[in-house]
């Protein structure tokens, strides 16, 4: 009789087990499915994702990210490499470094390809903070510019000249 009561016990244990693995496997699914959506969102509109996890030291790049700058999509043991990245414009991971130490103001980029025109971008990045105030978790954006940079140049430049001479206007002249 106790051994039954012992069966039945473990095998309650097992079933509440089973069901609990399963309601976890249905959150890890449900996660991929946002983390998904997220990057189809922010690809959609023209941004580059970064993220970095404080505690495990980890970089990840959105599939286009990852592309565009010819890095694999995620980056472990970031930051013994991010000063390094920092001091050398032409290190790989500069852009990286630059977008996720952008927390306090914008900033902007020019990305030089050979044999591809130069690509404008900005970089941003926002922290989370854990309930002490300290960082856990650091999402970077980088925003492609370049056709909003090329139409301000181009304004700027047909704002100097006179539409139906094609000379320098009076301002143009004067400066």
């Amino acid at each position: 009789m106790a051994e039954n009561i012992f069966l039945g016990l473990i095998l309650l244990v097992v079933i509440i087990l089973l069901v609990y693995i399963h309601h976890l496997q249905q959150q890890m699914k449900n996660m991929q499915e946002m983390k998904y959506f997220y990057n189809s969102i922010s690809s959609s509109l023209g941004l580059l994702t970064v993220s970095y996890d404080v505690k495990n030291d980890v970089v990840e790049l959105s599939h286009d990210c990852s592309s565009l700058l010819e890095l694999p999509s995620r980056i472990t043991d970031f930051s013994s490499q991010k000063e390094a990245a920092l001091a050398d414009r032409k290190n790989p991971l500069y852009p990286i470094a630059s977008c996720l130490g952008a927390y306090q103001e914008e900033q902007s980029w020019m990305y030089y390809r050979r044999g591809r025109a130069p690509r404008q971008f900005t970089l941003q990045s926002y922290i989370l903070n854990d309930i002490n105030g300290s960082p856990y978790y650091v999402l970077g954006l980088l925003r492609d510019v370049t056709k909003q940079a090329n139409e301000t140049a181009r304004l700027a430049a047909k704002a100097q000249f006179d539409g139906l001479t094609h000379v320098h206007n009076s301002s143009a002249t004067r400066s």
